[in-house]
């Protein structure tokens, strides 16, 4: 089992494109999902405002911090599920949930170590014209290699606790 010859697998893949656009999703599809005055909670949370107004710094970042978490998570306990299912037809979805702390973890990291140095996201300034979404691209390539990387230290750990081997 090389890392190599994993890399090309479905699971990998799944995990690693998750970790790509997990930025991505949480910025521009789930905070304005979470945030939107029409929700049935807006009253609750207190954006039910004439005019609307949105999320300030702290709690965009938050939300977007604990989407992406969550998102990540569950990229993995579905890599993890087709792994096992893959290699011994058996799946254990409380065992894969644990395992999916580490990926996530290494890519809050990776994007709490971009958003604190800003030199990281200099190159990007000069392709935004050209690339569109390149601000979400900067977190999200980074992201992607350590999600990956989390991902495949732990998948040997599911190999032996679920398939036995």
């Amino acid at each position: 089992m090389g890392f190599l010859r994993d890399l090309f697998a479905l699971d990998m893949m799944i995990v690693f494109f998750g970790g790509l656009f997990a930025q991505f999703m949480a910025e521009v599809v789930f905070l304005p999902m979470i945030w939107s005055p029409r929700r049935i909670y807006a009253g609750m949370l207190g954006i039910a405002k004439v005019p609307w107004e949105p999320p300030g710094y702290f709690t965009k970042n938050i939300i977007i911090l604990v989407s992406m978490f969550f998102f990540i998570k569950y990229i993995c306990l579905l890599g993890f599920q087709i792994y096992t299912l893959r290699y011994c037809s058996k799946k254990n979805f409380k065992f894969s949930k644990k395992l999916t702390n580490v990926p996530a973890m290494f890519g809050m990291l990776v994007y709490a170590l971009i958003y604190v140095l800003p030199i990281t996201k200099i190159p990007a300034i000069f392709f935004k014209q050209f690339i569109p979404f390149v601000q979400n691209l900067v977190y999200g390539i980074p992201m992607s290699f350590a999600v990956t990387f989390g991902y495949y230290l732990n998948k040997q750990r599911i190999m032996d606790d679920v398939c036995g081997t």
